[in-house]
């Protein structure tokens, strides 16, 4: 498994869950998604793949309930009409299947990737046939084997709105891939005869549809942000998602706070020297700094224009760095 292969399976299952052609390299794949996003309609939130996202996020919290000693007890969702299994619920249908079918469900590789604001993991899981021979001897057979791939967010949203780290986005990139590879090697009739099982013993979560902006407010969010791409960008570090076609209400205000920490960046700690910073800024500015003022504590009586000259002199010493780097690499 490489990792390239890892990326490429993670966008064919997400081009197959919004019903797309699921072919090509990826670049191919990754362009096609963002077509179907810009063309998508935002004010249906009936769009096919909303309710498995839903299910996908109450996975998430199902993971955290589990390390806090919470046992899941729903083993199938039902959102808008449309019914999965959940990940405990995938985990039962595995018991159920070696009871009932003699054919055991293992993993055999597992890898996970870092890229950016992402982990990637890609699980293969293989289907067993355990059966006994004429002298009463088990023995396993290898039917097929499935690769289950996912992409999960090192970050997530808290209760507050706030977005914080997420400890544990590595294990449930591994959980949630381990669970599609499972998924993919349980045959339909038996899942769909395990979920009607399930149901009748009230084993369903019913989850509702949160409500989307409308298309008027997602266009004055492109304006405000500068451009389509600008706003993928900063719901990606904001929300976890760079689909600007499906916006939920709750996340308005954190996008529209994002955007204008973007236009109005905060003036990062000084990252050189005081004495350094002060003789550029002399030059920069013009205004004399004594000793004693430099011994002050930094920004006290620095205007707000000397605050964009700070900016611009820490660009100029990172260019200079870079240069002499650059140079030092040629020879």
């Amino acid at each position: 498994m490489d990792f390239n292969k890892m990326k490429k399976d993670a966008l064919i299952d997400e081009a197959r869950e919004r019903k797309i052609d699921a072919t090509g390299s990826v670049d191919e794949l990754r362009e096609r998604l963002k077509l179907h996003e810009s063309n998508t309609s935002i004010i249906n939130p009936k769009a096919e793949d909303i309710p498995y996202r839903l299910m996908d996020m109450e996975d998430d919290k199902a993971f955290l309930d589990s390390i806090k000693g919470i046992l899941m007890k729903k083993y199938v969702y039902s959102v808008d009409g449309k019914e999965g299994l959940s990940a405990v619920g995938i985990d039962n249908c595995c018991l159920a299947l070696a009871d009932k079918k003699l054919e055991v469900l293992r993993i055999m590789k597992t890898e996970v990737k870092e890229e950016g604001e992402y982990f990637y993991a890609m699980v293969e899981v293989g289907k067993y046939k355990i059966y006994k021979d004429k002298d009463g001897m088990m023995h396993e057979q290898l039917l097929n084997t499935c690769l289950g791939s996912k992409r999960q967010w090192k970050k997530y949203k808290g209760r507050n709105g706030s977005i914080q780290p997420d400890t544990f986005a590595y294990e449930k990139c591994i959980t949630k891939a381990e669970r599609n590879g499972k998924d993919g090697l349980i045959d339909m009739p038996f899942k769909l005869r395990m979920i009607e099982a399930y149901k009748e013993q009230g084993n369903i979560k019913v989850l509702d549809t949160p409500k989307y902006i409308e298309e008027k407010i997602r266009k004055s969010l492109i304006t405000e942000a500068g451009g389509y791409e600008n706003l993928k960008k900063v719901m990606l570090k904001t929300c976890g998602y760079d689909s600007s076609t499906h916006i939920l209400e709750t996340d308005l205000e954190m996008i529209r706070q994002a955007i204008e920490k973007e236009k109005n960046p905060e003036i990062p700690e000084m990252p050189i020297p005081v004495d350094r910073m002060y003789d550029e800024l002399e030059k920069i500015s013009g205004t004399k700094y004594p000793k004693t003022r430099r011994e002050t504590t930094w920004g006290k009586y620095v205007v707000k224009f000397e605050k964009h000259a700070q900016s611009r002199i820490i660009e100029k010493l990172k260019l200079q760095t870079d240069l002499k780097k650059k140079e030092k690499e040629s020879k």
